[in-house]
């Protein structure tokens, strides 16, 4: 049993018919001699209805300028970047691995929803994580512990206590040295 051939594809049009085409538009008595299938009418790119579902990019407000790409997430719910004692020590760390304010972004994770790893990487363009007092996983990266320099998905990573644990803890200061000296 043989069926209607019905196609509006210039590609399949091309292969099944090497003749002259003629296309007829409805209630227009004019017929066109097509000889050169470039000039067939476009095929549509797609037919079905589209759902028109926009997805926003999460967005986070952050302190600094974030020029070397390096992310430091905190957790300080009464802050709102961070408390005035754990910035000077957290800026303190830095300074001696010669960074500054403007080399990083502070996040505060207390104030943002929507902080998955990927959305963080892909807004920050991060090439490097800093946790103080947040647990990888919460972040969605799974399989990192603290106090230990790791990568994940390209980002290297090092999660340890929160500012306030170690300002007065010269123990948990030197453990966290020894391995921030390799970030």
């Amino acid at each position: 049993m043989m069926e209607t051939l019905k196609t509006e594809s210039s590609l399949a049009l091309s292969i099944l018919l090497n003749e002259d085409i003629y296309v007829f538009k409805e209630d227009i008595e004019e017929v066109q001699t097509v000889t050169n299938l470039e000039s067939l009418p476009a095929e549509p790119e797609h037919t079905e209805p589209v759902s028109e579902t926009v997805t926003s990019k999460p967005s986070f407000n952050y302190m600094g300028e974030n020029n070397k790409s390096v992310l430091v997430i905190v957790n300080d719910p009464e802050s709102e970047f961070l408390n005035q004692t754990d910035l000077i020590f957290l800026l303190k760390i830095l300074s001696a691995k010669k960074l500054e304010l403007n080399d990083i972004a502070i996040m505060n994770l207390a104030k943002h929803t929507n902080y998955e790893f990927e959305n963080l990487k892909n807004f920050f363009a991060c090439n490097r994580i800093l946790t103080y007092g947040i647990h990888p996983n919460i972040l969605g990266m799974q399989g990192l512990t603290s106090n230990a320099l790791q990568e994940f998905n390209g980002v290297k990573f090092l999660g340890t206590w929160s500012l306030r644990q170690m300002v007065n803890d010269d123990n948990k200061k030197r453990t966290y040295w020894n391995v921030l000296k390799l970030f």
